[in-house]
């Protein structure tokens, strides 16, 4: 966990340092721009312009200054997402999500038991569901993040069985009480872990998670929650005998994939594994 610690603390002191040479660059370019729009030229009486046209001078200096905010923006976010390419191909999630925490049931948990997240990202534990789960919002809220992703349903499902309305109806209620302690994260709510057949003849309700996932679809859409929905990446090399749960290297799949999603990484340069 220490070294972990130490590429999140290298990760904020690089995007300081690139914020720092902005300013600066910033900094030049305005002072650029003053010196030769505003500097007098030696000219003739006659030829001294009107007073308005010095205002549309500085209404110039303040456009460019704008678009040079702006620029630097753009390019600190280009070079961020190609930093956190290079920290995805080398498996370094905590990094990519050091401002993030993942709540969920089983599925999530693994994420720190595989060691790929720091146990204080992941506020998950096997068999939570949206009732249950409401025990780690403290802990979720206490990281402060800016992101959060939720994770639940293979636990849900045996609760409110065919009813899919029922479920997003608690699922509206646990992100209620979720923002009211971090009113300002941005959620994020990932599909449901779709089971193998062999796993739905043992129980069946697993049966409706398809159809559970379709009401998040339309629930996010509907509130203005950004919906990822995983379930095309599993295949059948990645699940483990219970036919349920997955192994390490789909976890990191599915962690690229997420980031991708998120915005935190360009789509070509999510690093997935074959």
């Amino acid at each position: 966990m220490c070294g972990s610690m130490e590429q999140t603390d290298k990760g904020k002191d690089r995007r300081k340092r690139r914020i720092l040479i902005a300013a600066v660059i910033l900094y030049f370019a305005v002072a650029f721009f003053t010196k030769h729009a505003l500097a007098p030229e030696p000219a003739s009486a006659d030829s001294l312009p009107p007073p308005g046209d010095v205002s549309e001078g500085v209404e110039k200096i303040q456009l460019l200054s704008q678009r040079s905010v702006e620029e630097t923006e753009e390019t600190l976010k280009r070079m961020e997402k190609a930093e956190r390419a290079e920290q995805i191909q080398a498996g370094n999630f905590n990094v990519i999500f050091e401002d993030a925490v993942f709540m969920g049931d089983s599925h999530l948990e693994g994420l720190s038991a595989y060691g790929l997240l720091d146990s204080a990202k992941v506020a998950a534990v096997k068999g939570r569901s949206l009732i249950t789960g409401r025990k780690e919002i403290e802990k979720a809220a206490a990281q402060k993040p800016s992101d959060i992703f939720l994770n639940y349903g293979m636990n849900d499902v045996e609760i409110f069985g065919s009813n899919a309305q029922k479920f997003i109806e608690t699922y509206r209620s646990f992100i209620a009480e979720l923002k009211a302690r971090v009113p300002d994260a941005r959620i994020f709510i990932c599909s449901i872990f779709v089971p193998q057949p062999q796993a739905v003849e043992k129980e069946p309700y697993l049966a409706y998670i398809p159809a559970y996932n379709e009401a998040l679809k339309e629930f996010c859409s509907r509130e203005g929650f950004t919906f990822i929905d995983t379930t095309g990446l599993l295949t059948d090399q990645y699940y483990e005998p219970d036919h349920k749960h997955t192994v390490y290297a789909y976890h990191r799949i599915w962690l690229s994939y997420v980031a991708s999603e998120a915005g935190f990484v360009d789509g070509e340069n999510r690093g997935e594994e074959g």
